[in-house]
């Protein structure tokens, strides 16, 4: 008796479809971004954020990432990154502070826009204009909601994703939350996005132009930093090292007159870090201050040698009216010196003077006490550091003495006074500032 067989059969469905595309830092250039040691990941999630596929790692150098099988459905690919925040500074607030005032007038992409949101409500606004400053400078390390809630590094936004028997290409923009130009290269670098392409940033350089003496212990300078060529100028990010090893940083101003409450500094350790930002541009013209430092003597000092230098950081820039970064920006500074290596200045050595008026218009009484009979020698300084005028005269007899100057062909500013006294070995000279009007 033969035996019986039966052939069962089922039908099995294969899933070919998937989800693929590339992870791009959002700007002018969409710049793919990935790393080798797993600090990019995208996860395939369903309408209710469950996860279907993934995590998945993005190490190709574009960028890539690719989900598969994917059964027919509604989904979106969220990606998560472990990257630090970078490129975020004054030409970020500048642009924040334009799209509140001009809607629409920089077209930015729904992700910029996006990555404009960093604090207060709902929406841009100069709010969010002043925290990127502050975070530039390092007043905060983090952006915060309206109710104190801490935002997320990264933005995206989430598109759905429909499969229905289909292969979908999805890249995915994602920004650094206030890098709205997307200038951060993701590998601590700042970025040139001039014209369309993407270039590493030549450092800002710092040249040395005229001298500011050091006179005595408690002399209070201006530290002007000035611009190299005629510029037209709407944001101001710069990061300066010092070395200064008598002088303390106090405060940092303007070097011209518009918008002064859109500066923000913070000074730390002789590391100080400046952002400004405008509506409206302005022009600096070649030599002339870009912004202060007042700074203050610190300590007794001998020798004759720099006693500050000073280096920018490769996050500084400055960006011109189109919220475009300036390139080969040059800017000038006086050197910081005792020239006077011969005679010790120390505080007690000092030659006490009063200057009266001060302000002063048209003539100014320089008084002083000379302690014996001797030589007397007035010398009057610009902010570089460069002698403009200069009286000699001699003390005839010990005790009080005057000498008038004219400062009336002077522009208004700040000038310093050096009244020095010399007899035979003893040598006192001291300084004051005067506000010609």
């Amino acid at each position: 008796m033969a035996g019986n067989s039966s052939i069962c059969t089922s039908t099995v469905t294969v899933l070919c479809n998937s989800i693929s595309g590339r992870v791009l830092y959002a700007g002018d250039t969409n710049r793919p971004i990935y790393n080798s040691t797993n600090e990019v990941q995208v996860t395939l999630v369903d309408n209710n954020q469950n996860t279907v596929l993934g995590p998945i790692s993005v190490t190709s150098l574009f960028g890539d990432y690719e989900f598969k099988p994917v059964p027919d459905g509604d989904y979106s690919v969220n990606v998560d990154i472990n990257y630090g925040a970078c490129g975020i500074n004054g030409t970020d607030a500048s642009i924040a502070l334009n799209e509140f005032v001009f809607p629409n007038q920089l077209a930015l992409s729904p992700i910029q826009l996006l990555a404009a949101e960093t604090g207060g409500p709902t929406g841009i606004n100069a709010v969010d204009a002043l925290a990127i400053a502050q975070f530039f400078v390092q007043y905060i390390n983090e952006f915060t909601d309206d109710n104190g809630n801490v935002l997320s590094t990264w933005v995206q936004i989430q598109e759905s994703i429909t499969i229905n028997g289909t292969n979908i290409n999805n890249d995915i923009p994602v920004l650094i939350r206030g890098d709205i130009n997307a200038s951060c290269d993701l590998d601590g670098e700042i970025l040139n996005l001039t014209n369309g392409s993407a270039q590493k940033r030549e450092d800002i350089t710092i040249e040395p132009f005229g001298t500011i003496e050091l006179y005595e212990v408690g002399q209070e300078i201006e530290i002007p930093i000035m611009i190299g060529s005629d510029i037209d100028i709407k944001a101001i990010s710069l990061a300066l090292d010092f070395s200064a090893n008598v002088l303390d940083i106090t405060s940092v101003s303007l070097g011209f007159d518009l918008a002064s409450n859109n500066l923000v500094y913070s000074i730390k350790d002789n590391h100080v870090r400046i952002a400004w930002f405008n509506l409206e541009s302005f022009e600096l013209g070649k030599n002339e201050p870009l912004i202060y430092l007042h700074a203050k003597v610190n300590k007794e000092f001998t020798q004759a040698a720099p006693f500050m230098e000073c280096s920018s950081l490769s996050d500084s820039e400055l960006a011109n009216g189109y919220d475009e970064v300036i390139e080969n920006v040059t800017l000038k500074m006086p050197s910081i010196n005792n020239t006077s290596s011969d005679h010790p200045l120390l505080e007690n050595h000092s030659f006490q003077f009063e200057v009266y008026p001060n302000p002063v218009q048209d003539n100014t009484i320089v008084e002083y006490f000379s302690p014996e009979k001797g030589s007397i020698y007035l010398q009057l300084f610009n902010q570089l550091g460069q002698e403009i005028k200069s009286i000699s005269t001699y003390a005839e007899f010990s005790g009080n003495q005057q000498i008038e100057l004219n400062v009336k062909d002077l522009n208004a500013g700040i000038y310093l006074i050096r009244l020095t006294y010399k007899d035979g070995n003893q040598f006192l000279t001291s300084t004051k500032k005067i506000i010609v009007q």
